[in-house]
């Protein structure tokens, strides 16, 4: 056995306990028991001194984890997520001073010890829970405390100081029903920070502190159903994706500071019909547009948004009932002013399992595909699906003299129908339009707040 590397038992579920680890094993490196029956870990696991990878997951009479665990300094995963019956963490898990990843999803556990914020190397904290009206409600936390002014509110469990993990690059803390105040302020000290997801939780605001996250590049609150305001954001890394779908009651969006800075983003807004009784709503969507064409020097740059709307905004000069429209060009058409060309498709879905993509047709061959656009999330009444592509990502440094017309078509798989669809090419002189082109039409964002309001469940 001191020359065993690699110990699996994975699924074997008739496994009830393990023995004391009593000879010298080394060399093992993975410990794998994901699947077993086993009750708990032997205190003798301390001697795997080289152990790198303990695989728990799904153990699911697993009660608890020796507190020798925090001598394993080898340790770079620990994952004990589907442990149903795991309610607590042992204080020395803030020893594992070379631990990268620690997933733990769908556990018991309610309180974590302070100590997991002295994990500088701890690059990914998964700790998804169980997201529903159904359970109980309640808030992970690393620390119980009073809230400060908890005079008229309940003791809370939340989040203590964050400004510790400064090697953490994913956080997961989606499904848990977290409320106001449950995530800390510092969480902008999260330097790493590269993939954010706080989706199915309870709060109304996200903490300011937030904007500092400057590397983060992906941003989940889908099903926050009480979120009423998302605040600036910005990432110096060229890449940003939003996805608030399902945030019925989201009122308030922020222009992302340096959006004129980024190569790429996506905002996802399905079914977040509480901006339509905003005025801002559209005009944000158009302001959004405009600074970022006026600073995009890449030539990979694409800016993507969806949003509840009927109608094709009457910035696009092209536009056409169906899922086709084609643009007939002139000799002139592809100067060197000429930026790309913005998309916008009108969809409705009507069932699950459903995927919309754009295509650009030259001639007669489909060469050119836009992006892609598939969800988990189905959309309540008509959706928008607003793109710009540069000329860039689409034609490279090949330039063909001979074209006489682009056809642009959006192809849908599944429950879903593409109504109307507009294009325009983009071109440098024409991006200060964005200030007057798009009026709103109260009437018409009214109407589709009435008509979703009957199938939207807050």
């Amino acid at each position: 056995m001191e020359h065993l590397e690699v110990f699996v038992l994975s699924g074997c579920s008739s496994v009830k306990k393990i023995p004391n680890f009593v000879e010298p094993m080394e060399r093992l490196r993975k410990l794998s028991l994901d699947g077993t029956g086993i009750e708990c870990i032997p205190s003798s696991l301390e001697h795997l001194t080289s152990l790198s990878l303990l695989d728990l997951r799904d153990c699911k009479n697993l009660k608890c984890l020796p507190s020798a665990i925090g001598n394993l300094k080898a340790i770079k995963i620990l994952d004990v997520s589907g442990c149903s019956n795991l309610a607590t963490l042992p204080e020395s898990i803030g020893k594992l001073e070379f631990v990268e990843k620690i997933n733990l999803s769908g556990t018991a556990i309610k309180e974590c010890p302070s100590s997991i914020a002295r994990l500088k190397n701890l690059k990914a904290l998964i700790f998804r829970g169980m997201e529903g009206p159904s359970q109980q409600p309640w808030l992970i936390s690393l620390l119980l405390r009073l809230m400060p002014g908890s005079r008229h509110h309940p003791i809370s469990l939340f989040l203590p100081p964050l400004s510790g993990l400064c090697s953490l690059m994913e956080l997961d803390l989606s499904g848990h029903n977290l409320c106001e105040g449950a995530i800390p302020n510092d969480i902008g000290c999260l330097s790493s920070l590269v993939s954010l997801n706080l989706s199915g939780n309870n709060f109304v605001n996200l903490p300011t502190s937030i904007s500092q996250l400057s590397k983060l590049e992906n941003l989940c609150l889908s099903r926050c159903r009480k979120l009423q305001h998302l605040p600036v954001l910005s990432s110096d890394v060229g890449l940003l994706q939003v996805t608030a779908d399902d945030c019925t009651k989201l009122e308030m969006l922020e222009c992302p500071s340096n959006l004129d800075r980024l190569n790429s983003s996506c905002f996802n807004f399905i079914n977040c019909f509480g901006m339509l009784e905003k005025e801002s709503y559209n005009h944000i969507t158009f302001t959004m547009l405009q600074r970022y064409l006026k600073g995009v020097p890449y030539a990979g740059d694409r800016y993507e948004i969806v949003m509840p709307g009927k109608e094709i905004p009457r910035w696009f000069t092209r536009q056409s009932m169906g899922s086709e429209v084609s643009v007939d060009l002139t000799p002139q058409w592809r100067d060197n002013k000429w930026m790309g060309y913005a998309l916008c498709a009108v969809f409705e879905v009507y069932g699950s399992g459903w995927e919309l993509s754009g295509v650009l047709e030259v001639n007669g061959k489909e060469e050119y595909p836009a992006p892609l656009l598939s969800l988990d999330v189905q959309p309540v009444s008509d959706h928008i699906w607003l793109l710009y592509v540069s000329r860039g990502i689409s034609f490279g440094t090949e330039w063909q003299n001979s074209f006489s017309q682009l056809i642009f078509h959006f192809k849908s798989s599944g429950p879903c129908l593409v109504k109307s669809c507009g294009t325009r090419l983009v071109y440098e002189s024409e991006v200060e339009e964005l200030d007057v082109v798009y009026e709103i039409d109260v009437e018409e964002l009214d109407e589709i707040a009435t008509q979703s309001s009957s199938d939207v469940v807050d």
